[in-house]
């Protein structure tokens, strides 16, 4: 079972960060938008659902088990991607996700005060540090937890 999980989790890894690639050489504000953002966790979720599948006749605890390795080890693939694409390989990226951050959160903004004090918090941000990206990491992985119950649930009832 472990094997499995390491096995397809890398896998994943590597497709998750090559999708991320495709959308950097076609457009890099897709990429970090909402498309390339959200569109990603089809990617999540396919993988979780194959090596689930694969792990065989397991209790859901099992499943379970199998379906959030696998999204840590993909979102780990993620994170240092990230990582080295922010910090080493393309810098301007930096910039170019501030002033999307900027546009998408100051349409929900109400006051100018509350446009000043977001704005303020975006352009002050460092949001590729490790530290930065090691808490984005674990916030994520509770977003990942619920994703696994979910695929386990899923798998489970249909077998």
């Amino acid at each position: 079972m472990k094997q499995n999980i390491l096995k397809y989790g890398i896998i994943a890894g590597v497709a998750l960060v090559g999708y991320f690639l495709l959308f950097y050489y076609l457009s890099k504000e897709m990429m970090l938008g909402q498309v390339g953002q959200l569109s990603s966790y089809l990617i999540y979720i396919a993988f979780m659902f194959i090596a689930t599948k694969q792990a065989g006749d397991l209790d859901f605890k099992g499943l379970l088990r199998t379906a959030f390795a696998v999204f840590l080890i993909m979102n780990a693939f993620y994170y240092v991607f990230d990582y080295v694409l922010f910090n080493f390989t393309d810098k301007s990226l930096i910039n170019l996700q501030k002033d999307l951050m900027l546009e998408y959160w100051q349409k929900g903004t109400k006051t100018v005060e509350e446009q000043n004090l977001v704005t303020k918090a975006i352009q002050n941000g460092d949001f590729h540090t490790p530290q930065a990206l090691l808490f984005a990491f674990a916030k994520g992985s509770i977003g990942g937890f619920g994703l696994s119950i979910l695929v386990a649930y899923l798998i489970k009832r249909n077998n």
